[in-house]
């Protein structure tokens, strides 16, 4: 306790016994403070007797000051801690352009209706942000992580699904990866992350010689795909709902894809605010309720694209979206 507050409740209670009592400090104790407190204003505070203690003219004009300024400390106090622990305020989200557009856009319509004070700041791009630098709360990064001083709570998983539109399929002859390979693919135009990708499904052996289309993002590789362009390997949560609708269809690969887990990365400087904890806790909550599992060994039928479209409005398209296990 500062000298202010000390010196505001020898005020208040009259006597330096009394202000002792109420701040559990001796008598001793709470006239040092006063003292050095009127040593460092160069002032009397309070007029003294052996009976009697009065503030001064000084010690008036220093209360009524102290006492306000103790007062606005008090809610500055208030409300940080309010924010700290109180979901409110603006979120300020990174993610790729795939997972926010396919997952994190249903998310934040829920949670903005539990927490209807918090307004959602969401940033799409390729491009992996530095969040402390650029003011981010949280990032949604998929993989392997490498910065240690964040830290990271994982939401979900996902794997990799070769598909193709069912007339593409029909027209090349595709019925596996081998012939998808050299029938039509499309591709990102990022080679650093296409080698990488193929080192990972074991094809850095094979030649991708049916290349017919490169695009920059995966939505956009999706909608390729959708139009009968090619083949391409995109993230299940990408395509479970077109091909349980028909549009596209699983090519068997033959290939155990490996998992890739999907992570909140935020900030550990001084404890993650409410809105960030809720924000997380959210998302852990929702994945579990979804239980979403891979397209492992999905078997998509080759139905006509009308009649699956028309399956797909006739239940809404929410129970067709993933796979629920308990």
């Amino acid at each position: 306790m500062d000298n202010y507050e000390v010196f505001v409740t020898v005020a208040e209670c009259g006597s330096f016994s009394s202000a002792a009592k109420r701040l559990g400090f001796t008598s001793s104790a709470v006239s040092k403070q006063i003292g050095r407190l009127e040593k460092k204003l160069g002032v009397q505070l309070f007029a003294r007797t052996t009976r009697s203690l009065a503030l001064t003219e000084s010690g008036e004009y220093c209360f009524a000051k102290a006492n306000t300024m103790i007062q606005q400390r008090r809610e500055i106090e208030s409300e940080i801690t309010k924010f700290q622990h109180t979901p409110t305020g603006t979120l300020k989200i990174t993610s790729t352009p795939a997972f926010g557009e396919r997952q994190l856009i249903d998310i934040i319509s829920g949670f903005q209706k539990k927490y209807p004070d918090i307004i959602i700041d969401l940033s799409l791009s390729g491009v992996t942000e530095d969040i402390v630098k650029r003011g981010f709360d949280i990032a949604i990064r998929e993989g392997n992580l490498k910065d240690s001083s964040l830290l990271a709570r994982r939401l979900t998983g996902y794997r990799t699904v070769m598909c193709a539109a069912p007339s593409f399929c029909k027209e090349k002859g595709v019925k596996d990866m081998d012939t998808a390979l050299t029938s039509g693919l499309v591709l990102l135009n990022d080679a650093n992350v296409v080698r990488a990708f193929s080192r990972s499904a074991g094809l850095q052996d094979r030649k991708l010689d049916g290349v017919v289309l490169k695009l920059n993002n995966l939505s956009a590789i999706r909608n390729a795909l959708l139009a009968g362009v090619g083949s391409s390997f995109l993230p299940d949560y990408m395509v479970m709902e077109d091909i349980q609708c028909g549009r596209l269809v699983e090519i068997p690969s033959g290939i155990d894809f490996p998992l890739r887990d999907v992570y909140a990365v935020y900030s550990s400087n001084q404890g993650a605010p409410g809105k960030v904890r809720a924000f997380i806790d959210y998302c852990v909550s929702y994945f579990h309720r979804q239980s979403i599992t891979p397209l492992r060994g999905l078997k998509a039928s080759h139905a006509s694209t009308g009649s699956a479209n028309q399956q797909c409005e006739d239940t809404g398209g929410e129970a067709l979206r993933y796979q629920v296990c308990s």
